[in-house]
């Protein structure tokens, strides 16, 4: 029942609500598995007739590895329960068959849903008839997965995950809150993506290169740009932004605020 309803409340959200809110623009999820079909009906279909595609996605990097240390992360426990292991497939293979190679490696929020029910599995696996053998070598094997998958993945400073968090640009924190006070607090924006959380809380926000074209501009020169932010122009639109009749208005931290003229 509690499946069913996740199922439905899911379709729900994707399917209905989330087109509606987007009054009929088209969203990025379909492509993250366009490779399995250019619609959901599609998705879903060519995950039954065709499933050679989509299990060699899994097989292969980033989703194979991730698989394993999800498991891993459980001490391996919900192996010596396979109907419990099953019960979390579902789950783990909606962000593991992805193409976006964040989220079939589990990476960041995306391995988060599937946590709940890989615990479950565990303390499933630790209560069947293999893991009453085990005895007292299945704490271990549960808080040393845990403890092993959390020093190799977890984001820390220090550590060699590869969402590890870098704390470095704390020192300018206080002068770009500065400079984007400028900007008033129900006009859209467009920003680097570094400024986006600064800036979210309005109606109309875009993420360079897009938006350019409302009355405000924030430009950050000291962020670690995507592969894709380059490729989608975004040096040539900043470069552009004065041609554009925008006029730089505050500036610091890296960070500079731009104005359309006559907006």
């Amino acid at each position: 029942m509690l499946a069913g309803g996740g199922v439905a409340a899911g379709a729900l959200v994707t399917l209905v609500l989330m087109p509606r809110l987007r009054d009929g623009a088209a969203g990025d999820l379909i492509d993250r598995y366009r490779y399995l079909g250019s619609t959901p009906g599609a998705v879903v279909e060519h995950l039954v007739v065709a499933p050679q595609s989509w299990l060699g996605h899994l097989l292969s990097a980033p989703a194979g590895p991730a698989l394993l240390l999800a498991l891993a992360g459980a001490g391996l426990l919900p192996l010596l329960r396979p109907a419990a292991l099953a019960a979390c497939l579902p789950v783990l293979l909606l962000a593991l068959v992805s193409a976006d190679p964040y989220q079939s490696a589990l990476r960041l929020q995306y391995g988060l849903p599937a946590v709940p029910l890989l615990i479950a599995a565990a303390l499933a696996g630790w209560r069947s008839r293999p893991g009453r053998r085990l005895g007292r070598a299945v704490p271990a094997l549960l808080v040393g997965g845990a403890a092993a998958t959390w020093l190799v993945a977890a984001p820390l400073p220090w550590g060699p995950g590869p969402d590890r968090i870098s704390l470095a640009g704390l020192e300018r924190a206080a002068e770009v809150s500065r400079v984007l006070a400028r900007i008033p607090s129900d006009a859209p924006v467009a920003a680097t993506g570094s400024l986006l959380t600064h800036l979210a809380e309005r109606t109309d926000v875009f993420e360079l290169p897009g938006g350019v074209g409302v009355d405000w501009v924030a430009v950050d020169a000291r962020a670690q740009l995507s592969a894709q932010s380059r490729a989608a122009g975004y040096d040539a639109v900043v470069a552009s932004l004065p041609g554009r009749g925008y006029r730089r208005v505050a500036d610091g931290g890296g960070v500079s605020v731009w104005r359309r003229a006559g907006g």
